[in-house]
């Protein structure tokens, strides 16, 4: 017999006394044996947080960002820095029991991969070439801030909140005495959680893609009304790289607390459950509840400042394993005629945001377009414009263009560790334009470069 389990949806700052209100009676109605919380089980240590920042530190100080940016709604709504599910998890009866099954956002740091490692770093160095003093002082500034936003939490959650309130509101006060235009943009980027939370409750359906285009809305406010955009722009970049993160590795986590559940369950011997967690982990559980012996039997979707809706048979579609991306030519590769228009698609399209950067940096006050910036601003946006996108959807402009895909040598979908590898290798292709690696396409069978062989890619045409 599977043992059942309710999710319990929530957004993470809301009207207190409705949350608790609606947990109580749906946990009731479960008649739960046990609730468990979207919280994390584990500490973060100073030496975890070391460990995050050696291998994802722009990630890293998007999280500290992050948590400036929450501070506001969490005294606000919650009165400590907490999420509104922890605390009225904590207000349920004592006869409840508890569980928080969750890890910490900066544990998962320390276990990123090859790309996120390689994206943050290639960024974070990125901004220290085009400004090297504002970059490397604000990045002391967010550690500084972070470290004793940290001690802060551990002693006191609520001082926290107001602690993390402060900084926000001096950090803004601060850039309106320097660039009023500037603090704008702070105010759009401050502004991201709340109106979240309004497109949740309006459209839970639609979470991602409102997100998504709020964060342009905020991204086109700010380089509308910003003029100096060194310090702005790297609070956006580190708040998107953390928001990125945190999507990216939410199967990660959604794993982790099923992991523990189920342990739980089985040394307490619970049978009914409820899970309370963040709204975007509700779909990632459900798919994946089945394979751990859990029925899921009802959900609860919040929406902002109001009631929620209860789903007493909900759906969710499997997870779906990678897919073959060239079915229909599986050992055919891309002719060399494809591959190099498509590489003069991607020269130019390089080229193009080399010179927006370098019209950029004569915006900015005080920084000057110069040659040896511009020719490494060309090799970093070649790398991480190459990366990013065969990382995330198979090919790059040209690629797509030219009707061709980055596959592994069966035809699936290639990782992301492929996609570093034959990126890496690239500059040695690129020698006297690509001719080392249109030579070793001519010398292989299946049309690889140097990059392809090492990586174990190919480049396969799609209808």
């Amino acid at each position: 017999m599977r043992r059942r389990l309710d999710l319990f949806g929530t957004i993470h700052f809301d009207r207190l006394s409705k949350v608790e209100d609606e947990l109580t009676d749906y946990v009731r109605e479960a008649d739960a044996d046990a609730v468990f919380v979207e919280w994390p089980a584990d500490t973060i240590t100073g030496r975890t947080a070391a460990r995050a920042a050696i291998r994802v530190p722009l990630v890293l100080l998007g999280g500290i960002v992050l948590n400036l940016m929450q501070s506001p709604y969490y005294l606000l709504f919650n009165r400590r820095f907490d999420s509104t599910e922890h605390v009225a998890t904590e207000r349920l009866s004592p006869e409840t029991p508890v569980h928080s099954v969750d890890r910490s956002l900066v544990s998962v740091m320390t276990e990123s991969g090859p790309l996120a490692i390689a994206l943050s770093w290639l960024v974070l160095i990125a901004f220290l070439v085009i400004a090297p003093i504002r970059t490397a002082v604000t990045v002391g500034v967010l550690l500084a801030v972070g470290v004793g936003f940290r001690l802060v939490f551990r002693r006191d959650r609520g001082l926290a909140a107001v602690v993390g309130t402060l900084v926000a509101v001096a950090g803004i006060f601060a850039t309106a005495w320097f660039d009023i235009e500037a603090t704008a943009g702070l105010l759009l980027l401050v502004a991201l959680p709340l109106a979240g939370a309004v497109v949740v409750s309006l459209d839970p359906g639609k979470i991602l893609r409102g997100s998504a285009r709020l964060g342009l809305v905020a991204l086109f406010g700010w380089l509308v009304l910003s003029t100096d955009l060194v310090v702005g722009w790297f609070a956006l970049v580190a708040y998107t790289a953390v928001g990125q993160f945190a999507l990216r590795t939410i199967d990660v986590r959604n794993e982790h607390m099923l992991d523990r559940m189920t342990t739980i369950a089985d040394e307490e011997g619970y049978d009914t459950m409820v899970l309370v967690t963040g709204l975007a982990h509700v779909s990632g559980l459900g798919e994946r509840a089945t394979g751990r012996g859990l029925r899921v039997s009802r959900t609860y979707t919040p929406r902002w400042l109001r009631t929620g809706t209860i789903d007493d048979d909900p759906e969710f579609e499997p997870n779906e394993d990678r897919e073959r991306v060239s079915r229909d030519h599986p050992i055919q590769p891309g002719s060399t005629g494809r591959r190099a228009a498509a590489s003069l698609v991607d020269l130019t399209a390089v080229t193009v945001l080399t010179w927006a950067l370098a019209r950029g940096l004569d915006l900015v006050p005080g920084l000057r377009s110069e040659t040896g910036f511009v020719l490494v601003g060309f090799a970093l946006i070649a790398f991480g414009y190459h990366l990013g996108l065969e990382a995330a959807f198979g090919r790059t402009l040209g690629k797509r263009l030219t009707r061709l895909v980055v596959t592994d040598e069966e035809g699936f979908e290639a990782s992301r560790r492929a996609c570093l590898v034959r990126n890496l290798v690239r500059p040695v292709d690129f020698v006297v334009l690509y001719l080392v690696g249109f030579v070793t396409m001519g010398l292989t069978k299946r049309r690889q470069r140097l990059g392809d062989l090492l990586a174990g890619t190919e480049v396969r045409k799609v209808d």
